[in-house]
Formats: structure tokens, sequence, C-alpha cells
């Protein structure tokens, strides 16, 4: 692959960000939409090139590689967060295997300590966005197994965003181990004792990784250097960072050195994490941090009201609740977040900045009151409008679902429809095939809805349809007969 190739009819090549291993990662331009993104591509001859011409195992080799790089995709389509870049596509090019994705403009975490001093806040910024990533990396039995700095962005807008799942492994029972015996897998420095034994890999391993990565944040190097880095993580004990830098929190110091315990069971949960984490972080209204950091990581917590592309301060709102300590529980108030959204029928009002705050504000009150709250209903909706609006179809669907998982819960028949259309949409535009069922669901229920909220739901769901038509995108001409047919009774 070369710049100015195009890659299926849709995507050319800008410029090369990166190469580690057999794949190759470059900037490209969606001719289709318009839009900057990432590929990811496969190079059948960075292995081949190891290999004499008669020597069969390379296609061995290669057909293993290509299964690892599917999983990749399967694996990071499934994973909806705003840490983690969503999947738009996946194809071919002259036989090698690539992915494109949402494209990150941004600094890996490891230039960006080799630039800053961080301290307490900033360091508490990024790991709770590391973190948060993690917990939903892990709520979907997946176990990263690369996590460094490297493998860590930090965006203009101070967002942090997980990368590389190439050796992410499903815990699923019946997954396949592409890692040979006697062999492991991770980077060194960041690898749990487990790795380096070759034993099972749980959600624990990537936490000991993570307590590599803020060991590294805090002291400003890794828990262990030299020639025996395997060895030490094996058999020594770390110093604390308090050893290194006497200004780190107690409760700080102590979770470092719980995450890297050498056995599993000793490591702190997500939640544990968060909790610890969360009590440093900045608070909505804070000055700007002095020395100032470019990327700001503490931008989406002391501005999380300000308009992003992505807006990421994202703490899952399950753990948020369980441990009680969502950062924006000091100062969330119903009359303020009412007023915003009575702000968003006023004709003076700045509509576009306060929309652009809402998926911000959603997360935020939905961890502090809780999914089914009126209040966060409105949010919500106007959180999934922006979301969809401006092309985050992956992030839009976190919303979308939840709004029609309460409204069927509740039989609220022509709200589900309207969530569920919005779900087809996002999936849609992810080139998901689960969007023709979607859609088909809502057409069974067309008949539970009155003859006028029916007609305006029949007439979204065939866009829909026809959308899907259009791309190939499976058999759509019986459910499009279905809704033409409804209509025409219903009208």
């Amino acid at each position: 692959m070369k710049v100015g190739d195009v890659l299926g009819g849709r995507y050319k090549v800008v410029k090369k960000l990166g190469r580690g291993g057999m794949a190759e990662v470059w900037q490209c331009h969606d001719r289709q939409l318009e839009r900057t993104v990432a590929v990811k591509m496969l190079r059948s001859d960075v292995l081949f090139r190891d290999y004499d011409d008669d020597d069969d195992d390379r296609y061995a080799d290669w057909d293993e590689q290509c299964a690892r790089f599917r999983r990749e995709v399967l694996l990071q389509t499934e994973i909806r967060h705003r840490g983690v870049p969503e999947i738009y596509d996946s194809g071919t090019h002259d036989g090698d295997p690539y992915m494109v994705m949402r494209f990150i403009d941004g600094v890996s975490l490891h230039k960006f300590l080799r630039g800053h001093t961080l301290n307490t806040s900033i360091v508490a910024s990024i790991g709770v966005q590391i973190a948060d990533a993690l917990s939903t990396v892990h709520a979907h039995s997946v176990v990263h197994r690369d996590l460094k700095p490297h493998n860590v962005l930090i965006d203009g807008e101070g967002s942090v965003i997980l990368i590389d799942f190439g050796i992410a492994m499903p815990l699923t029972p019946n997954a396949t181990r592409y890692t040979r015996a006697g062999s492991t897998v991770g980077s060194v420095g960041y690898q749990a004792p487990e790795q380096l034994k070759g034993e099972l890999v749980t959600p624990a391993t990537d936490l000991y990784a993570f307590g590599c990565v803020l060991y590294e944040m805090v002291v400003g190097t890794p828990p262990f250097v030299g020639d025996r880095i395997p060895q030490q993580h094996l058999n020594d004990e770390p110093l604390s960072p308090s050893a290194h830098n006497i200004s780190v929190a107690d409760d700080l110091d102590s979770l470092v050195l719980r995450l890297l315990a050498k056995s599993a069971a000793d490591r702190p949960t997500t939640a544990e994490v968060l909790e610890v984490l969360q009590r440093h972080l900045p608070k909505n209204g804070d000055p700007d941090p002095s020395p100032s950091f470019d990327p700001d990581p503490s931008l989406v917590f002391r501005r999380p009201h300000l308009p992003k592309s992505h807006p990421a301060a994202h703490i899952a709102p399950e753990q948020a609740r369980a441990t009680n300590a969502s950062p924006r529980a000091r100062w969330l108030s119903r009359r303020d977040v009412t007023t915003q959204l009575s702000e968003m029928d006023d004709a003076s009002a700045d509509r576009d900045e306060l929309l652009a705050g809402m998926p911000a504000l959603y997360t935020a009150a939905r961890a502090q009151w809780g999914k089914a709250d009126a209040v966060v209903g409105a949010v919500r909706e106007q959180a999934a409008r922006y979301l969809l609006t401006h092309g985050d179809h992956g992030a839009a669907l976190v919303p979308l679902e939840e709004a029609a998982e309460l409204a069927l819960a509740g039989n609220l028949v022509k709200a589900w429809a309207d969530a569920s259309l919005g779900i087809a949409e996002c999936q849609t535009a992810l080139g998901q095939k689960e969007a023709l069922a979607t859609v088909e669901a809502v057409t069974g229920r067309l008949v539970d809805l009155t003859a006028e909220q029916a007609r305006e739901v029949a007439a979204r769901a065939m866009l829909i349809v026809r959308t899907l038509h259009d791309t190939g995108a499976g058999k759509t001409d019986a459910c499009l007969r279905a809704l033409l047919s409804w209509s025409k009774e219903e009208s």
C-alpha cells in the first residue's frame, strides 16, 4: 500500500502513521463521508520475507495472522466506548486485510510522559479514563494483554483512548489460542507475572499492566528497569511510588502497590481503582493547571460542557454508582440540569454549545441519579441526538439502547420504536448486519401504535430499509413490502 491508493473504492491513503509487528496504520480520507479515518492493515510481505520461497509454513502462519486480525476486528466492533476507537469498516486490499476506524488526532502517553512531569490531578484524569475503558473491555469478557504507554493516546481535547487490540484475548471457553506453547505475549516491562509464566490471563492481568503505567505516570519511570526486567516482575517487590516522590497521596501510593501484586487475586478491582482515582480528579470549573499541559487530560473534567467532537468524560455508570464516587456527583444539581434542558428551547441561547455538552452531562447525571430518572431520560435524548447528528454512531448506540430497554420495560411502544430506529440507523452507518432485524422488530409492532404514530414510524423505517437495500445489506424486499403494505392499509 502506498500514498494515493484507494481501498475499497472509498478510502484514499494520505500518509503512514506508524508500524508495529506485521501491521501498519495509515491516515486515509473517506471519500464517501468526507472524513479522516485510520486504516490498520496486515502486511503479508512482512511475514513472507522471513521465510524461504519453498517454506510451506509461511502460509499456515499467514492464515493464523489473518484469523487473529479478524478476531481483533470483531472484538473491537463489539466494544462501544469513547475510550476505544470504533470500527467503521473492514476489507482486503491486494489480498491483505484491513480495518477502518476512528482517526485519533493526538499523542501517545509515552510521548506525553517524555515531555511532562505529571501532578496528581493529571495522573487521575488519565488514569480514570484508562480504567473506565478497561472496565468496558472486561465487561465484554476481553483482556487487552498489551496495555502500555505506547498503546494509550491522548487527543487534543484531553480524551484518553486505548488502542491496539491485536493480541486481545476473549475469555470465552471455546476461544482459539493463537499463542504458541512456551511463548508469551505482551510488552516487556508491562507483563503480569501470570503472563510471563504462560498461565491463564484475566482482567487482573490488564490491571497489573495498568499499575505499571500508573507507576510510570507518578514516578517518571516504570517500576522495574535494567537487564532483569522479566525476573524482577516475577520475583522482586517494587519500591513504593512515595519512595521516589514524597508528594504522592497515601491512597494513590497504596493503590499502585496493590495493582502490582504478584498474585492476581490480591489486585484491586476496576471499581476499587476508580474509587481511589476519582478522589483526585479536578472539579468542574477548576482553573487551568500550571504549568500547562498540551494536550490537557484534565479538560474533560474541568470543562465538561465545552463542545467536543468526541466528548470523553465517560465514567462507567454502573461502577460509578457502585462506588458512589462519580467525578461529577459533587456538583450536579437537578436545578442546574433542568435549566440547561430548558435553555435548549431558548432562541437566545447558544443551542449548539449546550447540545455539545449533553453526552458528558448524560454520563454524569446517569451515574448520580440512575438511568430510570426522568431528568436523565431527557438528557439522554439530547445526548443521542447530538451524537447521531455528528456521526458518532458507535457512541450514540449507548444512550439509544438504554432508551429502548427502558421503553420496552414500560410498554411505551412509540418511545421504544423511536429508540430502536435510532439504533438501526447507527447499525446501518457502522455496517452491522443486525440493522435489518432491528427494523423488522419495529415493523412487527406498528399495529400497537395509533395510525398517526405508525405512519411516522413506518416512513422513517422505510428510509433505513431503502438505505440497506442500496448498500446490498441483506434481503430487504420482504420488510419493505410489509412497510408499504401497512402504510397503504393505514392511509
